[in-house]
């Protein structure tokens, strides 16, 4: 994922109230929380660019190897 990419891309659709699963908020509030795990770590970047819009994703670039 080295491009922006919106959390709701790739959050899991959930399976409904029928199914008996997780439903869809549930599903894409536990992808943000990895998420943002994952940019503590440095291993993702995040961003957006005004409140309640889309959150967006990336792979961070790994730094060059120094000579």
């Amino acid at each position: 994922m080295g491009s922006w990419t919106s959390l709701h891309t790739v959050a899991p659709r959930g399976g409904g109230a029928d199914s008996g699963g997780a439903n869809r908020a549930s599903c894409l509030a536990s992808t943000l929380a990895a998420g943002l795990e994952l940019v503590k770590e440095g291993s993702l970047e995040a961003r957006q660019l005004e409140a309640f819009e889309d959150v967006y994703i990336r792979a961070r670039p790994l730094p060059l190897a120094a000579e």
